[in-house]
């Protein structure tokens, strides 16, 4: 199973990919290291990520999102995007919100590899959650309950990760199912 997607990311991050997952998550096959694609690539040919591939496309980091990497990427499905209130997609996808849309795209990814295993340590060692600072430069708050993994966005808005450690050429994905979002 393909499961992939990707947000965006300034031209700045220098991360280290890695792939692992989790026991309550759903378990992608890992296809051999020569037949994957970049997140990007992945992205765009898994039917769940047209939404947000096209966020990327729409604030300019194709490029940067196909290039070396590595990138940490939780990754909200189109569903996710369906879920946002009506005309919000729409709204931030006008040339005048471009910076917003980039605020949302680059607050779904982090400089540095974060596997499952990596998050589930960092939480336990501070009582169960703890801070994990995005691209966009707001924090995420990443909590793992009884091998669940779930993120808060500075509006208090929970998502469930459902898929851990999705591997791309050029980086690691997490998929989300909720958008997330930090004030501007």
């Amino acid at each position: 199973m393909r499961i992939f997607l990707l947000p965006a990311l300034a031209a700045t991050l220098v991360l280290a990919a890695c792939g692992d997952t989790a026991d309550t998550a759903e378990q992608p096959a890992a296809p051999a290291e020569d037949q994957i694609g970049n997140v990007l690539a992945v992205a765009q040919d898994n039917g769940d990520f047209a939404k947000l591939v096209g966020a990327v496309d729409a604030v300019g980091l194709t490029e940067t999102l196909s290039g070396t990497g590595p990138f940490t990427i939780f990754a909200p499905t189109d569903a996710a995007f369906g879920d946002l209130p009506a005309d919000k997609l729409d709204a931030l996808m006008l040339e005048e919100n471009r910076a917003s849309l980039v605020n949302l795209v680059t607050y779904h990814v982090v400089a540095g590899a974060m596997t499952f295993e990596d998050m589930e340590k960092q939480a336990a060692e501070n009582g169960g959650a703890f801070h994990l600072n995005t691209v966009r430069g707001k924090p995420l708050i990443v909590r793992v309950e009884q091998g669940a993994l779930t993120l808060e966005d500075m509006e208090g808005s929970k998502a469930n990760v459902t898929a851990v450690g999705v591997e791309a050429s050029n980086g690691l994905v997490h998929v989300v199912d909720k958008v997330l979002f930090a004030e501007e």
